[in-house]
């Protein structure tokens, strides 16, 4: 008899969403260190002054600017490297919010992280969903989603961040298109992952892999990855044209003829983003924490490279194989787009962004916690104690961390 977790997976998810938000609560306020905390800019506090307890140290670094975007919209140029699926989802919990404060951006602050605990429990289901679905077994499921629901990036799964939304919306969009191969409600999925983050145009890989796969929906699947695509043109055509665009308003600046794209220039500008570029001496540390991370990821690599020999030999066989036959081979193998997903965010933020986040970038790839389940499950009983140990002190430390206004990953 097959054992459904999906209860259990949803109570642990809600559990640890609970426990993360009353640590990141109390360290704040135990501790109280405002000379290293992002405070939130929300005017006087009154009757309210229990949320701003509650939200303060779960609305830092990032999570600033999607508050200012939902209060006040898009009011500098930085701001508009934050996609706007988070901030107009604080606008709409704000509004169905049961109850309101004197402090319209408290509200709003407060709606965030909701949205933000209450996508983590959905995106855990969806996590376990294709999990059982690929894995063919419902315990082995259940094990991997334990990594998420116990995640090293714990931090930023509660605070207002956007990997909990996109998750989710990742994980189901996965779920509609390879498990009930409904192609236009994958793509509801994906297009609204890609108003929440930039990365959520990789699903278009998914949604043409599954097109060629199918060998009958070629041409609906190029309209479906364009559509995944829609949202990213919109907001990036939008965002440039405010600043480059005289036509429509916009005052044009010095940057605007060496950029095309808005979101490139803030990157680079603003945080460095560059091949090699954060390859420095004192940012070794930051390599150091992102290590556990990248260690699971190349395990994953090379358990699918091991898995997919036959396959892969023939693909790279001298004569054997046409063109046609080897492009067949690769798109047959059922994996190959969460395999490029995870390969992607890997290699560009290692390589290219600040290596760090890799951390919490890779919390939206199935074969992350897929790999981490595997990878533990062959250790040895010492290995499982260290893996143990350093996932459960990455997701301890970071919400006293993180809520205290330092840097994390």
């Amino acid at each position: 008899m097959k054992v459904d977790y999906s209860r259990r997976v949803i109570y642990l998810a809600a559990i640890s969403r609970l426990f993360t938000v009353i640590v990141a609560m109390v360290s704040s306020v135990g501790f109280n260190l405002d000379n290293k905390r992002n405070s939130i800019v929300i005017g006087p506090t009154t009757d309210s002054d229990w949320i701003y307890n509650l939200v303060n140290p779960l609305v830092q670094w990032d999570g600033i600017h999607f508050l200012n975007i939902a209060a006040r919209g898009y009011d500098s140029l930085l701001e508009h490297a934050f996609f706007p699926g988070l901030p107009f989802s604080s606008r709409v919990g704000a509004y169905l919010l049961p109850f309101s404060t004197e402090n319209a951006t408290l509200s709003l602050a407060l709606a965030g992280v909701v949205v933000v605990q209450l996508s983590f429990v959905m995106a855990a289901l969806g996590l376990y969903r294709i999990s059982t679905h690929f894995l063919g077994d419902h315990l082995l499921a259940f094990r991997a989603t334990l990594f998420y629901i116990f995640p090293s990036s714990n931090i930023f799964m509660s605070a207002m961040y956007t990997e909990s939304p996109f998750s989710m919306l990742t994980f189901w969009g996965i779920y509609w298109l390879y498990a009930k191969k409904r192609l236009w409600m994958s793509v509801l999925f994906f297009s609204a992952a890609t108003l929440f983050r930039s990365n959520g145009i990789l699903a278009m890989g998914s949604i043409l892999h599954e097109a060629f796969r199918s060998k009958k929906r070629v041409f609906e699947g190029v309209v479906a990855a364009g559509a995944v695509y829609l949202p990213y043109y919109l907001f990036s055509v939008w965002s440039y044209n405010l600043y480059c665009n005289e036509a429509v308003g916009g005052v044009r600046h010095a940057w605007c003829d060496s950029y095309t794209s808005i979101y490139a220039y803030i990157q680079k500008e603003f945080w460095k983003v560059a091949p090699f570029a954060y390859w420095k001496i004192h940012h070794i540390p930051y390599f150091l924490l992102m290590t556990p991370a990248l260690t699971v990821a190349i395990y994953g690599f090379i358990w699918r490279a091991k898995e997919r020999y036959p396959e892969l030999k023939m693909i790279l066989s001298s004569t054997k194989w046409s063109l046609t036959e080897r492009f067949n081979i690769l798109v047959g193998m059922w994996d190959i787009g969460l395999i490029a997903q995870m390969g992607i965010l890997t290699t560009f933020t290692v390589f290219v962004a600040n290596c760090q986040i890799l951390t919490r970038i890779l919390s939206s790839c199935p074969l992350f916690f897929w790999s981490a389940e595997r990878m533990y499950s062959e250790s040895s009983p010492r290995l499982q104690s260290v893996i143990l140990a350093v996932q459960l002190g990455y997701f301890l430390v970071g919400p006293f961390v993180f809520g205290n206004g330092f840097n994390w990953t």
